[in-house]
C-alpha cells in the first residue's frame, strides 16, 4: 500500500486523542509528547490504558478489541491503531 493510501488521522484529531489520554491519565499535555511512554515515563497503569481504549472506542466509533495493552505504549501507537481501525483515507 503506498503511503498516500495509508490510514491517517487529521491534527485536529491528534490533538483531541492527546487531550483524552491526558484527561484519562490526568497528565498536563505539554509534559506529552508522541513518543512519551505511557507505562515507563507517564506512570500508567493497565486500568487506565483499558479505559483509554474504551474511550477511544466510543469517541472514534471503532474496535480496538484486537489491540493489546503491551502496544498501547504511546500516543504514536494510539494514532495508528485508531487510523488503521477505521482504514484507508478516502
Amino acid at each position: 500500500m503506498a503511503a498516500s493510501e495509508t490510514a491517517t488521522l487529521l491534527d485536529e484529531e491528534r490533538l483531541r486523542i492527546k487531550e483524552l489520554v491526558c484527561g484519562i491519565l490526568e497528565l498536563n499535555a505539554a509534559d506529552v509528547t508522541d513518543d512519551s511512554l505511557f507505562q515507563a515515563e507517564l506512570g500508567a497503569d493497565s486500568l487506565s490504558l483499558l479505559e483509554v481504549q474504551a474511550v477511544l472506542e466510543q469517541e472514534y466509533n471503532v474496535s480496538l478489541e484486537d489491540l493489546e495493552l503491551s502496544d498501547m505504549t504511546n500516543l504514536a501507537a494510539l494514532y495508528a491503531a485508531v487510523a488503521g481501525a477505521r482504514g484507508p483515507a478516502e
